[in-house]
């Protein structure tokens, strides 16, 4: 069947009406497009109708079939609402004499029964630590491995964490008077509330860690939950009467995690530091970079997140299984300067093996190759070029046009430098609009280098709705995603400290020791 033609008169006419006329970016004057063609090219292989003679019950169809491919509401209303718009130009452009989706109801998924729990499914949340609480997680990732088990999560001891999205009840402890600074920028958290990400879908309370009876209290939570976890310098919550031993006296199936830059002991254990500190000393900072350049900051990415909060995730839920299985608690160390080191592992091994040199710009993946590398374009934007394996790098060289000999000897370093310059020639000759068309659907691994503002507004992360609006904020999603588990972001930060009502009542703790 022969598809819907995206070179189609009126199509065009609509898009450009769209990107001229509304002034629409690029992405999602696509994004349009491509839920057209999606709609028509549908409609002729299933019902052979052509674009000026689609009905009302086709497009009911359409949204059926949607629907029965596990697309999400919010997607199929913006397919829809693309349909939705051309039809209304083609209308007063007199090309249809009716609008198909005049009469047409918000489409909506029919409601599926919930699944049923089995025999197993009880017994194993009858028999985990505690049944059905937690306390502490630093990482979104490791909040989104627990949830699996449907337990609830609870935050404690005055941290900075990265969101928390999939938990049902997630209680943050902060310091007396705490008001959480955004540092270096010298703002409260409760000035923009409403942004901080850090704390969206999470309850907090406030609480005087000096005043006996309050860490009483606290150690009364400890008890009710298998997992904590805290980010201070070595001995500080020991002093506090809140240490790993105090604790699991107490609670001998609870998993204690903790998290520092260095380390618990060495020494440099208790000194000060930031993620640019920690992977400096693991070798990760120096090999970021030009050739002719400082090492580069690569965000706080690696340290923080990347060998910090996934590794500390990893290490609670596998203490988390050991607990399930033995019935036995334990502490977790995570160190971002060992973390980072983990995730160096890879490069250490290429280096042992001869494959890697030992400095900036100088190997096949730190942008020394000509295939593996940034390239700006006329506009001054920029492309991402991973074209690794030969058929990839075979049709980078089809999709760019060049037939120079020298490029069939992909893999000699000795020629990269050379064959850069020619690459880089050749991209800064047109936009970077203009690749990502010649590129689109290609598998030669070249995509645009977008900003934060443009990855919004790009049609696969509006496809998987990658961002989600909470509030008027348009802000990354959760993730992973689950094949059975509903991932949700159920409201943004709220004020520090205004739980602390509904948290004692939920947990039996004294009201007046906070």
């Amino acid at each position: 069947m022969k598809k819907y033609h995206e070179k189609d008169t009126d199509l065009v006419s609509f898009l450009d009406f769209m990107f001229i006329e509304k002034g629409l970016s690029k992405n999602t004057v696509t994004s349009y497009k491509s839920d057209i063609l999606d709609a028509f090219n549908w409609s002729m292989l299933n019902h052979k109708v052509s674009l000026k003679k689609i009905k009302n019950y086709e497009i009911e169809a359409y949204i059926k079939y949607l629907f029965d491919k596990n697309y999400k509401s919010t997607t199929v209303n913006r397919k829809i609402s693309s349909l939705k718009a051309f039809f209304l130009f083609l209308l007063k452009k007199g090309r249809i004499s009716e609008n198909p989706l005049s009469d047409l109801p918000s489409p909506r998924q029919e409601k599926k029964l919930p699944v049923s729990i089995s025999e197993d499914d009880v017994e194993m949340l009858l028999n985990s630590p505690n049944q059905n609480s937690f306390i502490g997680c630093r990482d979104r990732a490791m909040l989104e491995l627990l949830y699996a088990t449907g337990m609830r999560v609870s935050e404690l001891i005055n941290l900075k964490f990265s969101d928390i999205d999939l938990t049902r009840s997630i209680v943050k402890v902060l310091g007396k008077g705490s008001k959480e600074r955004l540092i270096p920028f010298g703002e409260s958290a409760n000035e923009y509330i409403r942004i901080y990400l850090d704390n969206r879908s999470k309850r907090s309370i406030t609480a005087d860690l000096k005043n006996e009876d309050t860490v009483n209290e606290i150690l009364k939570l400890i008890d009710q939950v298998d997992v904590v976890f805290e980010g201070y310098r070595p001995g500080v919550m020991e002093k506090l009467g809140l240490g790993p031993d105090t604790c699991l006296k107490r609670n001998s199936k609870l998993i204690y995690g903790r998290m520092t830059g260095w380390g618990q002991d060495g020494p440099m254990s208790k000194l000060a530091g930031h993620d640019i500190n920690y992977i400096s000393l693991s070798g990760a900072l120096n090999s970021i970079g030009r050739k002719d350049s400082n090492p580069l900051a690569p965000l706080n990415l690696i340290g923080d997140y990347g060998g910090g909060g996934m590794h500390l995730a990893f290490g609670i839920v596998s203490g988390l299984i050991h607990a399930l299985k033995t019935g036995e608690g334990q502490v977790v160390d995570s160190a971002m300067v060992d973390g980072s080191l983990s995730l160096m592992s890879f490069f250490y091994s290429l280096k042992e093996m001869g494959h890697w040199e030992d400095k900036r710009e100088s190997n096949l993946l730190d942008g020394f190759a000509h295939f593996y590398d940034t390239y700006e374009c006329s506009d001054n934007k920029f492309i991402a070029v991973g074209s690794i394996e030969p058929q990839f790098y075979s049709e980078l060289l089809e999709k760019l046009e060049i037939n120079d000999e020298q490029f069939k000897d992909q893999l000699n370093k000795e020629l990269w430098p050379e064959l850069k310059e020619k690459m880089a020639t050749k991209i800064k000759t047109k936009s970077r609009s203009e690749w990502v068309d010649i590129f689109a659907g290609s598998d030669a691994c070249v995509t645009p280098v977008l900003s934060m503002e443009d990855a919004q507004e790009h049609p696969h992360n509006i496809e998987r709705e990658a961002f989600t609006k909470v509030d008027g904020f348009n802000q990354p999603n959760a993730s992973p995603r689950y094949s059975k588990t509903k991932t949700e972001i159920r409201h943004n930060a709220k004020e520090v400290g205004i739980d602390i009502d509904t948290v004692c009542s939920e947990f039996n703790l004294s009201r007046e020791a906070f």
